[in-house]
C-alpha cells in the first residue's frame, strides 16, 4: 500500500514539475513554452497543408506513403487526417485566432506591473523611482518620449533589472527585441541583428529546419524586415557605450549612426525603445543625446551606493554602528543577483532583505542607542540590547542566511572546501577565525596592513567582511564567538578577552593596523601560543617589521615563534 502511495505521490510531483516547465518562459523575452511550441506546431501544419497541394511534393511524399501503407493502422490514420485536413487544421488554428482576438480586445486593459517588492525590494525605493518611470513609459499608449534611457555604472545591475522586469510580467503585451551594442557602429549592423531577432521570435522563423522552406522564410524576413514588427513593440539597446569594441569612446561620431537608427525606430516606426548605458563612458556624446532626444533619463545607482545614501539620511550617519549595519546589508546584497537566480533554479524562496528593512533597522538601532545612552557616555556600546541587535542582524534576523553561511559559500566557491570538512572551529573566537581566512584569500599570503591594501588584493565581498570586523572591533564588540552549530555568531559579555590567547593576537593585529602598539600584552597561559593555529597567525598575520617591537608577558614576540 505504501509503495502504491509513493508511486502516486511521485507521479503527482513529476506532473507538477512538467506543468511548471511547460508554463515557464525559455527566456525573459519569450512567451511560455507551451504557447511557443503550439505556435510552431500550427505553423508546421500549415506549411505541410500547403505543401500537399504541390504536385512535386506529392511525388516526393509518395514513397513514404507506400511504405506506411504496409501497416493498416497507420494507413487508416493518415487517410483520415488527409481527408479531414481542412477541418482539423481549422480546429487546431482556433486557439491561435482566439489568442489574437484576445490580445486586440484586452490590449488597453493589460498593463505592465512593478516587480513584487517582497521578492525584489531593492527596486522599490521612493528615492530611486526608475522602475515607476519604466512602468509609466511602457503603459503610455502614445508619448513624445519614445526612448527610455536607463543609466548606471558598470555592475549596477541595469541589464539584470530589465530582464527580471520583463521575465516577471504575467502577460507579454508586446514583442521584445534585444540588441547588444558591443561592437556595433553602423545602422546596417544594428538592423541585421534586429531582423535576426524578429526571425527568431516569429512562428515561421522557427521552421528553418525544413529544407527549402527555411531558406524562403529567411529571404522573406530579410526583405520585409522591421515592417513585420507590431507598433509599440519594445526594442532594447544594451551596452550603448561599448560601440566599436572600445572600452571607452569620447568621439561623438562613433555613436551618430546608432543614434540615428534609434531616432528612426522611435519617431518613424513608433516603437518603444529602451537604451541601457553608462553615460560616464561616452564622454561628449552625452551632449548629443541631451540635445537630439527629449531625454527620458533615469539613473540606476549600484545597491551599495543606495545603502550609503540611506545611511547618510539617517541619525546614525556619523556612527560606527550605522556603518556596521550598512556593511551587513552590503554583504547580503553583493552578488545578490546571482543568488536570486540560484534560488529560483532550486525552487526555493528568494532570501534577500529589503532595503526598506535597512531603513527600519537604522531607526530601531538609533532608538536603542538613545535609550541606552544614559549612564555611561564614554562607553555607550556595551549595552546588552545594542550588542544583541547587531549580532541578530549578523545572524540573519531579516530571514536571510547568517553572514557566516554567506562567507562559507563565497570561500567554498573559490577553494572548493568539502562541505563535510569543518570550515571553522566551533565555539572559537570569531575575529581570529575570520582574520585567519583572509590570509588564505590573499594572494600575498598575509593579512593587509591597511584597508587600502584590500582593494588591490581582494574581491568586493571579503572587503566588506574585513571592514565589518574592523568596525566591530572599534566599537568594542570583541567578545564574539562561533556557536556550536557553526552557523551563528554569539556575544559573551562576561568573557575576559584580554586573557584569551587568540583574542590577544587579534588585538595586536589591530593595534599594529592603527599604529597604537602597547608596551606589553598579557595572556593567562603563554603556552597556548605554541598551538599551530596561533603560530600560523603570528607568522602570516602580523607584519614582520613589527614583531621585534611586541612583547607578550614581557617576552619578545620573535622569541615566541617556533
Amino acid at each position: 500500500m505504501r509503495n502504491i502511495m509513493n508511486r502516486i505521490f511521485n507521479t503527482f510531483l513529476n506532473f507538477k514539475r512538467l506543468l511548471k516547465y511547460l508554463l515557464q518562459r525559455p527566456s525573459w523575452s519569450s512567451n511560455v513554452r507551451v504557447i511557443e511550441w503550439y505556435k510552431i506546431f500550427i505553423a508546421s501544419i500549415w506549411v505541410l497543408y500547403l505543401a500537399l497541394e504541390i504536385e512535386q511534393f506529392k511525388r516526393f511524399a509518395s514513397p513514404i506513403y507506400k511504405f506506411v501503407s504496409n501497416y493498416d493502422c497507420l494507413k487508416n490514420i493518415i487517410l483520415f487526417l488527409y481527408e479531414n485536413r481542412v477541418i482539423i487544421l481549422l480546429v487546431l488554428t482556433i486557439p491561435t485566432i482566439l489568442d489574437i482576438i484576445f490580445k486586440k480586445v484586452s490590449y488597453k486593459k493589460v498593463s505592465y506591473k512593478k516587480l513584487d517588492p517582497k521578492l525584489f525590494p531593492e527596486y522599490d525605493l521612493d528615492d530611486y523611482p526608475f522602475q515607476t518611470h519604466l512602468v509609466e513609459f511602457l503603459n503610455s499608449p502614445d508619448s513624445i518620449h519614445n526612448v527610455f534611457w536607463l543609466d548606471g555604472s558598470w555592475g549596477s545591475g541595469k541589464t539584470f533589472f530589465i530582464k527580471t522586469f520583463f521575465e516577471n510580467q504575467i502577460y507579454k503585451k508586446k514583442e521584445i527585441y534585444y540588441i547588444s551594442c558591443f561592437g556595433i557602429k553602423t545602422r546596417e549592423q544594428a538592423e541585421k541583428i534586429l531582423i535576426n531577432e524578429i526571425e527568431k521570435q516569429s512562428i515561421f522563423g522557427n521552421l528553418d529546419f525544413i529544407p527549402l522552406v527555411g531558406g524562403v522564410f529567411k529571404w522573406f524576413f530579410k526583405t520585409v524586415g522591421t515592417d513585420l514588427m507590431k507598433r509599440d513593440s519594445i526594442i532594447i539597446f544594451d551596452d550603448f557605450e561599448r560601440v566599436s569594441y572600445v572600452a571607452k569612446s569620447d568621439n561623438p561620431s562613433d555613436y551618430n549612426d546608432l543614434l540615428g537608427y534609434i531616432d528612426y525606430l522611435s519617431e518613424n516606426k513608433r516603437f518603444k525603445i529602451i537604451v541601457i548605458l553608462n553615460s560616464e563612458e561616452i564622454g561628449s556624446a552625452k551632449e548629443i543625446i541631451d540635445n537630439k532626444f527629449k531625454l527620458n533619463h533615469n539613473r540606476m545607482e549600484p545597491t551599495e551606493e543606495v545603502i550609503d545614501n540611506i545611511l547618510k539620511k539617517s541619525k546614525l550617519r556619523d556612527d560606527d554602528l550605522g556603518k556596521i549595519l550598512s556593511l551587513i546589508f552590503k554583504i547580503y546584497y553583493v552578488d545578490a543577483d546571482e543568488r536570486v537566480v540560484e534560488d529560483k533554479n532550486k525552487d526555493s524562496k528568494v532570501k534577500k532583505p529589503s532595503l526598506r528593512e535597512f531603513q527600519k533597522s537604522l531607526e530601531e538601532l538609533s532608538n536603542i542607542i538613545e535609550s541606552d545612552y544614559t549612564t555611561n557616555r564614554l562607553l555607550p556600546y556595551f549595552g546588552r540590547k545594542i550588542s544583541n541587535y547587531i549580532v541578530d542582524c549578523m545572524n540573519g534576523r531579516m530571514g536571510t542566511d547568517s553572514i557566516l553561511v554567506l562567507f562559507f559559500e563565497f570561500f567554498n566557491g573559490i577553494y572548493e572546501v568539502d562541505e563535510y570538512e569543518q570550515f571553522y572551529e566551533l565555539d572559537s573566537y570569531f575575529h581570529f577565525e575570520m582574520l585567519e581566512k583572509f590570509v588564505v584569500l590573499s594572494s600575498l599570503g598575509s593579512l593587509p596592513t591597511s584597508e587600502e591594501d584590500m582593494y588591490f588584493d581582494y574581491p568586493q565581498e571579503p572587503i566588506y567582511y574585513f571592514q565589518l570586523l574592523s568596525c566591530l572591533w572599534e566599537v568594542k564588540l570583541r567578545n564574539l564567538f562561533i556557536s556550536k552549530t557553526g552557523h551563528k555568531v554569539y556575544y559573551d559579555a562576561h568573557d575576559i578577552l584580554c586573557g584569551r590567547t587568540k583574542g590577544c593576537l587579534v588585538e595586536i593585529y589591530y593595534d599594529i593596523l592603527n599604529d597604537r602598539i602597547k608596551n606589553n600584552y598579557q595572556v593567562i597561559n603563554i603556552d597556548e601560543l605554541k598551538d599551530a593555529k596561533c603560530q600560523n597567525f603570528i607568522k602570516k598575520c602580523l607584519p614582520l617589521e613589527s614583531k621585534g617591537q611586541i612583547t607578550i608577558n614581557h617576552i619578545p614576540l620573535d622569541n615566541l615563534i617556533q
